[in-house]
């Protein structure tokens, strides 16, 4: 079947492991829009710009094998599987790539992405890490949050000031001052967690849950 609007019907053509279905449309760029079954059976909708340019080859499948493999290969040749920055790096992985995960939402489903160095290599990543300050007590944190983990936007923190940087950072207005909650548990000497478990109960006041002593653990 041909189509109309000036682009190519790709209908019935494979790139890599997925098989063109049908037109469905166009994005807001008004590239055309593909249905493609992937080998694994899964659906997805992609641009004929991505699939002719090879950007995208599966329905994700394939970056998940050679994660896979990949993984296996680190464990077997470098060893360090059970170091925490091994976790790191395979956390990082997990949530830009699979979207199983509880936080792919907020991470692969958004673009999210590894350099290819990274991604294919382990000791490459353990290698940047040791040579830009990485600690057991810090993590991994990116710049920019909407950009992708990549040694220019990438740097190692603590925790809390992790918390500073997140995309969904609340502002907090407080007797005429305006803070992150991560700068309010400092200011009023409170855990961050405490602090943030309290605003996000609605039987809180915001007078309750900045000036309540937080309750004593029973013994």
């Amino acid at each position: 079947m041909s189509h109309s609007n000036n682009f190519k019907d790709i209908t019935g053509q494979k790139f890599g492991r997925l098989m063109v279905i049908r037109h469905v449309g166009r994005d807001k760029n008004n590239y055309a829009l593909w249905e493609c079954k992937c080998d694994c059976g899964n659906v997805i909708v992609t641009t004929g710009h991505n699939l002719r340019g090879g950007n995208t080859k599966s329905c994700g499948c394939s970056s998940r094998d050679r994660i896979r493999e990949w993984n296996y290969t680190v464990k077997r040749k470098h060893g360090g599987r059970d170091t925490k920055l091994f976790h790191i790096w395979s956390g990082m992985k997990t949530r830009c790539y699979n979207p199983h995960a509880i936080n792919y939402k907020d991470y692969g489903a958004k673009g999210v992405t590894i350099c290819d160095e990274w991604l294919t290599d382990f000791a490459k990543f353990r290698d940047w890490a040791m040579s830009n300050g990485y600690s057991h007590e810090l993590t991994i944190d990116r710049i920019d949050y909407n950009g992708n983990y990549e040694p220019n936007n990438c740097r190692w923190c603590t925790t809390k000031e992790q918390n500073r940087n997140r995309r969904s950072n609340k502002m907090i207005t407080y007797k005429g001052e305006t803070h992150c909650i991560a700068d309010w548990a400092d200011i009023i000497g409170m855990k961050y967690s405490i602090l943030q478990r309290r605003l996000n109960n609605p039987h809180y006041t915001l007078e309750r849950a900045f000036t309540e002593p937080p309750r004593k653990r029973r013994a």
